[in-house]
C-alpha cells in the first residue's frame, strides 16, 4: 500500500523528540501503532520494516525515538533509563491523540526487547490503548542481571560507581559499550549478540555503540513484567525460547498473567526475528493481531 511520511516532534519534559507517522493513503481517519526501539537503538534499526507491514493492513505508525537517541534531543546522550523512556512513551501518545492524522480511539503500542516492557507499563496505565505487542520483551531486570555471571557484575560495578560519581560532581558521564562481545564490559555481551545488534543497523547509520554506565543499574531495578496483569486490552506477546537477554521463562510468566493475552513462541534468539523469514511469520502475525483487535 502507498502510504505518506509525515515529521511530528513533540515534546517530553521540555525536550524534543523525534517523531514520524507513516499515513496509509486512501484511509480515513487510520488506527495506528505507537512505536519505538529497545535498549540502545534507533527507530531506524528495522522498525520502519514492521511498520510497512502494517501499512499493508491500512494501520497508520507513529514512530520515535527516546531523548539522547538519533535526533531527538536531550543530555546526557544514550542514557537508557526506564523512567525516561516511559515519560516518553507517554508523551508520544498524547501527541498522537492530538495530531488529528489517526483515529485517537484506536491506538495499539508495539514494543520489542527494553520497550517489549516499556509497553506493558505505559499500557496498564494508560486505560484507553486498545492493543498491545510486546516482542521479546525486558520482564525483569533482576533475571535478566542473573544471566550476566558474578564476573561481569564485579567489572560493571566500577563503572557504574564512577559514572554515578560523575553526575554529583558534574562531571562528564562515563560511557560503556552497548553491545560487545562475550566477556567485555559491555551492556549486552552474551553469544550472538553483538553479530544480532549489528545487523539491525542501517549502513548509513551515526549510531555510537555506548551508553551510560549508570544505565545498566537502572535496568537491573526495572521490573516492567508485573505490569501485564493489570493490562487492560489484548496483548500480544512473541516469545524466543533461546533468548539470551530477556529470558523465556519470566517472559512467559508474566505474559500468562495477563488477561487477555496471546503467545506466539519461536524457537530462536533474541535478534532473530528482525530478519528473513522469521521477521515475515512475526510482523505478518502482528499485523493479524492489530487489524482484529484495532478494527
Amino acid at each position: 500500500m502507498k502510504y505518506k511520511t509525515e515529521q511530528s516532534n513533540f515534546r517530553s519534559q521540555n525536550v524534543t523528540c523525534d517523531g514520524e507517522f507513516l499515513l496509509p493513503q486512501g484511509v480515513e481517519n487510520p488506527p495506528v501503532v505507537v512505536m519505538a526501539h529497545g535498549f540502545c537503538a534507533e527507530k531506524a534499526f528495522r522498525l520502519y520494516d514492521f511498520a510497512q507491514v502494517f501499512l499493508e493492513r491500512g494501520i497508520a505508525a507513529f514512530l520515535f525515538d527516546y531523548r539522547g537517541f538519533g535526533k531527538s534531543d536531550g543530555f546526557p546522550r544514550h542514557h537508557a533509563s526506564p523512567k525516561k523512556h516511559v515519560q516518553d512513551w507517554h508523551a508520544a501518545l498524547e501527541h498522537v491523540r492530538k495530531s488529528g492524522l489517526v483515529n485517537p480511539h484506536k491506538i495499539a503500542l508495539w514494543g520489542s526487547s527494553f520497550s517489549g516492557g516499556h509497553v506493558l507499563k505505559v499500557a496498564a496505565k494508560d486505560r484507553a490503548v486498545r492493543a498491545v505487542v510486546s516482542q521479546v520483551p525486558f520482564t525483569d531486570g533482576f533475571d535478566t542481571l542473573s544471566m550476566l555471571g558474578p564476573q561481569f557484575l564485579a567489572k560493571a560495578t566500577k563503572a557504574i560507581s564512577k559514572d554515578l560519581w560523575s553526575v554529583v560532581s558534574f562531571g562528564d558521564p562515563i560511557y560503556i559499550p552497548a553491545v560487545g562481545e562475550v566477556g567485555r564490559v559491555a551492556a549486552l555481551n552474551q553469544p550472538g549478540n553483538l553479530e544480532g545488534y549489528l545487523a539491525i543497523i542501517p549502513e548509513d547509520s551515526e549510531w555510537e555503540n555506548k551508553v551510560t554506565a549508570r544505565s545498566l543499574l537502572e535496568a537491573a531495578k526495572y521490573r516492567p513484567g508485573f505490569a501485564a496483569a493489570e493490562l487492560p486490552c489484548p496483548s500480544l506477546f512473541v516469545l524466543a525460547t533461546e533468548d539470551n537477554l530477556c529470558p523465556y521463562d519470566s517472559a512467559k510468566r508474566f505474559a500468562k498473567a495477563s488477561l487477555y493475552s496471546e503467545i506466539m513462541t519461536l524457537e530462536c534468539g533474541h535478534f532473530d526475528l528482525y530478519l528473513g523469514d522469521l521477521f515475515d511469520k512475526v510482523s505478518a502475525a502482528e499485523a493479524d493481531f492489530l487489524e482484529k483487535n484495532l478494527a
